[in-house]
Protein backbone atom coordinates (compact mmCIF):
# COMPACT_ATOMS: atom_id res chain seq x y z
CA UNK A 1 0.00 0.00 0.00
CA UNK A 2 1.07 3.83 -0.86
CA UNK A 3 1.69 5.92 1.44
CA UNK A 4 0.54 9.43 0.99
CA UNK A 5 2.51 12.41 1.13
CA UNK A 6 2.45 16.33 2.06
CA UNK A 7 4.05 17.18 -0.89
CA UNK A 8 3.18 18.65 -3.88
CA UNK A 9 3.21 15.64 -6.66
CA UNK A 10 5.84 16.67 -9.10
CA UNK A 11 3.53 17.39 -11.85
CA UNK A 12 1.48 19.93 -10.10
CA UNK A 13 4.66 21.81 -8.85
CA UNK A 14 5.42 21.81 -12.46
CA UNK A 15 1.83 23.19 -13.39
CA UNK A 16 2.26 25.49 -11.02
CA UNK A 17 5.53 27.07 -12.34
CA UNK A 18 4.23 26.72 -15.95
CA UNK A 19 1.06 28.80 -15.40
CA UNK A 20 3.67 31.69 -13.30
CA UNK A 21 5.16 31.89 -16.89
CA UNK A 22 2.27 31.55 -19.11
CA UNK A 23 0.75 34.88 -16.56
CA UNK A 24 4.08 36.80 -16.54
CA UNK A 25 4.54 37.80 -19.89
CA UNK A 26 0.70 39.15 -20.59
CA UNK A 27 0.52 40.74 -16.85
CA UNK A 28 3.51 42.33 -17.65
CA UNK A 29 2.18 43.94 -20.77
CA UNK A 30 -0.39 45.15 -19.20
CA UNK A 31 1.03 46.64 -16.33
CA UNK A 32 3.51 48.44 -19.00
CA UNK A 33 0.48 49.27 -21.00
CA UNK A 34 -0.87 51.39 -18.29
CA UNK A 35 2.32 52.67 -16.84
CA UNK A 36 3.29 54.49 -20.41
CA UNK A 37 -0.40 55.95 -20.40
CA UNK A 38 0.09 57.40 -17.10
CA UNK A 39 3.49 58.20 -17.32
CA UNK A 40 5.05 58.63 -20.80
CA UNK A 41 8.08 59.24 -20.25
CA UNK A 42 11.45 58.35 -22.26
CA UNK A 43 12.88 56.03 -19.46
CA UNK A 44 11.45 53.17 -21.02
CA UNK A 45 13.95 50.66 -19.30
CA UNK A 46 13.03 51.75 -16.05
CA UNK A 47 9.48 51.38 -17.08
CA UNK A 48 9.60 47.99 -17.50
CA UNK A 49 11.62 47.45 -14.27
CA UNK A 50 9.22 48.75 -12.90
CA UNK A 51 6.59 46.74 -14.55
CA UNK A 52 8.44 43.89 -13.95
CA UNK A 53 8.97 44.61 -10.04
CA UNK A 54 5.03 44.77 -9.52
CA UNK A 55 4.21 41.62 -11.37
CA UNK A 56 6.89 39.92 -9.39
CA UNK A 57 5.14 41.11 -6.23
CA UNK A 58 1.53 40.45 -7.39
CA UNK A 59 2.56 36.52 -8.53
CA UNK A 60 4.30 36.30 -5.11
CA UNK A 61 1.65 38.03 -3.36
CA UNK A 62 -0.74 35.15 -4.74
CA UNK A 63 0.74 32.31 -4.05
CA UNK A 64 1.66 33.70 0.13
CA UNK A 65 -2.61 33.90 -0.20
CA UNK A 66 -3.19 30.35 -1.87
CA UNK A 67 -0.05 29.63 1.15
CA UNK A 68 1.68 27.65 -1.63
CA UNK A 69 4.84 29.62 -1.52
CA UNK A 70 8.14 28.38 -1.31
CA UNK A 71 11.60 29.76 -1.75
CA UNK A 72 11.62 27.39 -4.99
CA UNK A 73 8.64 29.15 -6.75
CA UNK A 74 10.07 32.74 -5.63
CA UNK A 75 13.26 32.06 -7.40
CA UNK A 76 11.82 30.91 -10.64
CA UNK A 77 9.58 33.76 -10.10
CA UNK A 78 12.05 36.05 -10.28
CA UNK A 79 14.18 34.20 -13.08
CA UNK A 80 10.89 34.04 -15.30
CA UNK A 81 10.64 37.82 -15.17
CA UNK A 82 14.31 38.06 -15.72
CA UNK A 83 14.53 36.46 -18.50
CA UNK A 84 11.35 37.96 -20.02
CA UNK A 85 11.27 40.77 -19.10
CA UNK A 86 14.94 41.28 -20.98
CA UNK A 87 12.84 39.87 -23.83
CA UNK A 88 10.61 42.29 -23.41
CA UNK A 89 13.02 45.21 -23.11
CA UNK A 90 15.54 44.03 -25.66
CA UNK A 91 11.87 44.11 -28.71
CA UNK A 92 10.78 47.35 -27.04
CA UNK A 93 13.71 49.55 -27.16
CA UNK A 94 14.85 48.02 -30.45
CA UNK A 95 11.70 49.17 -32.00
CA UNK A 96 12.21 52.78 -30.24
CA UNK A 97 15.59 53.17 -30.43
CA UNK A 98 17.53 51.32 -33.19
CA UNK A 99 18.58 53.23 -36.44
CA UNK A 100 18.18 49.46 -38.44
CA UNK A 101 13.84 49.70 -37.13
CA UNK A 102 14.08 53.42 -38.40
CA UNK A 103 15.80 52.58 -42.17
CA UNK A 104 13.15 49.73 -42.36
CA UNK A 105 10.35 52.45 -42.12
CA UNK A 106 12.49 54.50 -44.53
CA UNK A 107 12.57 52.11 -47.03
CA UNK A 108 8.70 51.40 -46.40
CA UNK A 109 8.04 55.17 -47.25
CA UNK A 110 10.32 55.02 -50.09
CA UNK A 111 12.31 58.05 -48.63
CA UNK A 112 15.63 55.97 -48.65
CA UNK A 113 16.70 56.02 -52.85
CA UNK A 114 20.07 54.26 -54.55
CA UNK A 115 21.33 56.36 -57.88
CA UNK A 116 24.74 54.63 -58.81
CA UNK A 117 25.33 53.06 -55.57
CA UNK A 118 25.03 56.56 -53.90
CA UNK A 119 22.45 56.36 -51.21
CA UNK A 120 20.01 59.27 -51.27
CA UNK A 121 18.45 60.39 -47.89
CA UNK A 122 17.43 63.98 -48.78
CA UNK A 123 13.54 62.88 -47.81
CA UNK A 124 14.45 61.15 -44.41
CA UNK A 125 13.12 63.57 -41.79
CA UNK A 126 14.93 62.16 -39.22
CA UNK A 127 18.19 63.44 -37.71
CA UNK A 128 19.34 60.15 -37.55
CA UNK A 129 20.52 60.42 -41.20
CA UNK A 130 23.20 62.75 -40.56
CA UNK A 131 25.75 59.47 -40.20
CA UNK A 132 25.74 58.43 -43.68
CA UNK A 133 28.34 55.60 -42.82
CA UNK A 134 25.82 53.79 -40.18
CA UNK A 135 22.70 53.90 -42.66
CA UNK A 136 24.72 52.22 -45.43
CA UNK A 137 25.97 49.53 -42.85
CA UNK A 138 22.35 49.17 -42.15
CA UNK A 139 20.58 48.97 -45.31
CA UNK A 140 23.12 46.52 -46.04
CA UNK A 141 22.78 44.39 -42.94
CA UNK A 142 18.79 44.38 -43.64
CA UNK A 143 19.76 43.47 -47.38
CA UNK A 144 21.79 40.73 -45.55
CA UNK A 145 18.55 39.50 -43.45
CA UNK A 146 16.16 39.43 -46.12
CA UNK A 147 14.17 42.56 -45.50
CA UNK A 148 15.21 44.43 -47.58
CA UNK A 149 15.25 44.03 -51.23
CA UNK A 150 17.34 45.66 -54.04
CA UNK A 151 16.70 45.90 -57.61
CA UNK A 152 16.42 49.18 -59.10
CA UNK A 153 14.99 50.65 -56.16
CA UNK A 154 15.25 49.63 -52.25
CA UNK A 155 11.64 48.09 -51.07
CA UNK A 156 11.21 46.18 -48.01
CA UNK A 157 10.12 41.86 -48.75
CA UNK A 158 7.14 40.42 -46.84
CA UNK A 159 9.26 39.85 -43.76
CA UNK A 160 10.70 43.71 -43.95
CA UNK A 161 6.64 44.16 -44.29
CA UNK A 162 5.46 42.07 -41.49
CA UNK A 163 8.29 43.93 -39.10
CA UNK A 164 7.65 47.27 -39.53
CA UNK A 165 3.97 46.57 -39.12
CA UNK A 166 5.13 44.65 -35.75
CA UNK A 167 6.67 47.98 -35.01
CA UNK A 168 4.29 50.32 -35.77
CA UNK A 169 1.24 48.65 -33.72
CA UNK A 170 4.24 47.81 -30.93
CA UNK A 171 4.36 51.87 -31.02
CA UNK A 172 1.32 52.54 -30.96
CA UNK A 173 0.16 50.36 -28.47
CA UNK A 174 3.13 51.38 -26.20
CA UNK A 175 3.76 55.10 -27.28
CA UNK A 176 6.93 54.80 -27.98
CA UNK A 177 7.97 58.38 -29.07
CA UNK A 178 11.34 57.76 -30.60
CA UNK A 179 9.75 55.52 -33.19
CA UNK A 180 7.22 57.84 -33.56
CA UNK A 181 9.95 60.83 -34.16
CA UNK A 182 11.76 58.68 -36.35
CA UNK A 183 9.82 56.61 -38.71
CA UNK A 184 8.83 58.75 -41.60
Amino acid sequence: MKKFSNKLPSKLNTYLEFNILVLFFPILSVTFFFLRIFVNSSLIFEEIIASTIFVIAILTLTLLKKGKFKLRYFVNIVLIAMSLSQIFTTIILDVDRSRSFYVLSWVRYGEVQITENTINLVHVKSSEKLNVAAIEQRISEQINRGLIDKKQYLHLTIQGKFLVKFSDLLAKLYRLNGWSSNNH
